[in-house]
């Protein structure tokens, strides 16, 4: 009975503990949604001045996409294998278009290239991942976050049992978060280490 007693209260203690760290962790976080967003993504501080380098439209935008993401998952670490990581995913990347427009107008000095086969987002992901640019690593890495985008939202394939029929493909939320928790934290210390290489 008493070991049963020390059991309990020993895991007590532990849910104290960390209901703790969580309130420091809480109470350390940003304000600003555009750097709470950053800095949750790469799991550390954020090391660089992006309202000041980007407009006020384009960061006070990327702010309200971050917020969005929040409202979906709070933490990346929190992000569950679900009909969620689609709408997390799109707002992400519109984030980081931000980031990503700004880097190839004011930092290359240079104007968006349309690729023949994608839409302008995807196509500056392509300009950045195919020019040896500092920031090459990321543009890599959002193209390939852009294609898991399409996989989850695009689904009709050809009914392998008759050709003239479509099926729907079940959605691999579990391969999406995987690949997101992988890249995205890696494509956004890319664009910082860019940044901080540009303007300091």
């Amino acid at each position: 009975m008493n070991m049963q007693n020390e059991d309990y209260n020993y895991a007590q203690r532990i849910i104290m503990v960390n209901m703790i760290q969580e309130k420091i962790s809480d109470a350390q976080t940003s304000d600003d949604y555009f750097i709470r967003f950053f800095e949750d993504v790469i799991n550390e501080n954020i090391d660089f001045d992006f309202q000041s380098a980007l407009s006020e439209d384009a960061y006070n935008s990327a702010s309200e996409d971050a917020e969005a993401c929040i409202n979906i998952f709070p933490k990346l670490s929190e992000m569950k294998a679900n009909r969620s990581v689609l709408p997390w995913i799109i707002t992400a990347l519109k984030y980081t278009d931000q980031i990503v427009l700004h880097y190839i107008q004011e930092i290359l000095d240079i104007n968006p290239i349309k690729h023949p086969d994608h839409g302008i987002e995807r196509s500056m992901y392509i300009q950045i991942k195919s020019g040896g640019y500092t920031a090459q690593v990321a543009g890599n890495l959002l193209n390939n976050l852009y294609e898991q985008r399409n996989k989850l939202e695009h689904r009709y394939v050809k009914d392998p049992k008759n050709e003239e029929k479509k099926v729907l493909l079940k959605p691999e939320f579990g391969t999406a978060r995987k690949k997101i928790k992988n890249s995205f934290p890696k494509a956004l210390k890319s664009f910082r280490k860019a940044y901080k290489e540009h303007y300091e």
